[in-house]
């Protein structure tokens, strides 16, 4: 089965056409009233490709551990990356997102029922998403119901790291955190860090020098934090060391959590 042939077995029409018409065009994540000029982030962000590769290139962490792992065959499995971002992670995924981007290929507004049927999907992934959604249990609710008995569902959120409203910033979580928005319908297979202490330390200082310097203007903010993590970026690959000892999820900027849907059955006998 391609992927269209996919996009149409678990679409909601109906409910597409409704999500369409009142989700406003956007061409980013931001605050639609700042300027560009001047503005490093919201520049790089008009241009998606070149912004994941900044995004990939200044990330605080260093991990071995990625969907990949959770995943083999994506290619005969149906796979929703939830709110992808501004590019694609592999061409066989369906990408949900509120925001237009052309590698988008389902438009969904994340605070309604997803234009999605019931039970349809084999594995969801949501990366830097949950921290976004002002209702995050609604949106793992809608996770729970769109997902096949069974199903995979993988999530990485921050842990401790800075606000960046994208277009807002709610929340954060620890493990036990995440366990308890998923609830009892999932059973936990894997969690753990994403980076270390030293991703923590690189975050702390890029904000530390940009504020010094900023005089509190954003924009300046904004231009300094990006250039002192790409000074600092190397910090992140002692990180190799630390990820992997003993309470390495105790400190780490991300978190990281697979958990499979439970049938019917075994939720009744638990």
């Amino acid at each position: 089965m391609d992927k269209q042939e996919k996009i149409r077995q678990i679409i909601d029409p109906e409910r597409l056409r409704q999500l369409e018409a009142k989700i406003p065009q956007r061409d980013h994540y931001l605050d639609e009233k700042r300027s560009s000029f001047l503005d490093l982030q919201l520049l790089v962000m008009r241009f998606p490709s070149a912004y994941a590769f900044v995004q990939n290139l200044l990330a605080p962490q260093v991990t071995f551990h990625g969907w990949k792992k959770e995943i083999t065959d994506i290619g005969s499995k149906v796979v929703v990356n939830l709110g992808c971002g501004t590019h694609s992670l592999h061409p066989e995924m369906i990408n949900v997102d509120f925001i237009r981007f052309r590698h988008v290929d389902i438009v969904a507004d994340f605070r309604e029922p997803l234009p999605i049927c019931s039970e349809s999907v084999d594995y969801v992934l949501s990366i830097a998403v949950f921290e976004h959604i002002r209702d995050p249990g609604f949106l793992a609710a809608e996770v729970k119901r769109i997902l096949k008995p069974g199903g995979k569902f993988t999530i990485v959120t921050p842990f401790l790291y800075p606000f960046h409203a994208a277009p807002d910033d709610f929340s954060r979580w620890t493990i036990p955190g995440m366990t308890a928005l998923l609830g009892d319908s999932f059973e936990v297979i894997s969690a753990g860090n994403c980076g270390g202490p030293l991703g923590v330390i690189l975050l702390a200082m890029a904000h530390a020098c940009a504020q010094l310097l900023c005089f509190g203007s954003p924009k300046l903010y904004s231009l300094f934090n990006f250039s002192f993590m790409g000074l600092f970026m190397p910090l992140k690959f002692v990180d190799v060391i630390f990820a992997n000892l003993p309470f390495a999820s105790t400190l780490a900027p991300t978190l990281h959590m697979t958990a499979v849907k439970h049938s019917a059955r075994k939720r009744q006998d638990v």
